[in-house]
């Protein structure tokens, strides 16, 4: 399984890469709106593991309480992103990708989480951030 995992997450980072080179390429700010869609969707399923991980304990203790209400969290950051527009969007999902991988980091949820998926973790986050980055400077360059 760590294998499909981390070949499933790499490959997710293929949209993120090509938004953002197209969108340098062509200059057409479609594409990098197409890059803050998809890094919505993606901070939205960050939320999800949370979810999903508070399921397969079936606890009802504070903590995974608390993780359930985290798990909106990604969410509803992303839909805000999408609100802001092509200048602000990039660089509010980097920072809910950002929240969402410090609080991953936390030692009570990282002994949940198989060591192959922090690890892939790590760089999924820079990537998105490079690529979010990348998106946030060609719009404002772009001035849309």
């Amino acid at each position: 399984m760590a294998w499909t995992g981390r070949l499933l997450g790499l490959a997710g980072l293929l949209p993120f890469f090509a938004c953002a080179l197209g969108a340098w390429l062509t200059g057409d700010g479609r594409v990098a709106s197409a890059g803050v869609l998809y890094g919505a969707i993606i901070l939205s399923f960050l939320g999800g593991i949370q979810w999903g991980l508070v399921l397969g304990e079936g606890s009802e203790a504070l903590r995974g309480s608390g993780r359930l209400l985290w798990s909106v969290g990604p969410s509803l950051i992303a839909w805000a992103a999408l609100f802001t527009g092509p200048l602000l969007g990039p660089l509010i999902l980097a920072a809910g990708v950002l929240l969402a991988w410090l609080f991953e980091q936390q030692p009570w949820l990282r002994e949940r989480l198989p060591a192959w998926y922090g690890t892939l973790r790590h760089g999924l986050t820079a990537g998105v951030v490079i690529t979010m980055v990348a998106l946030f400077v060609f719009s404002a360059q772009a001035r849309f």
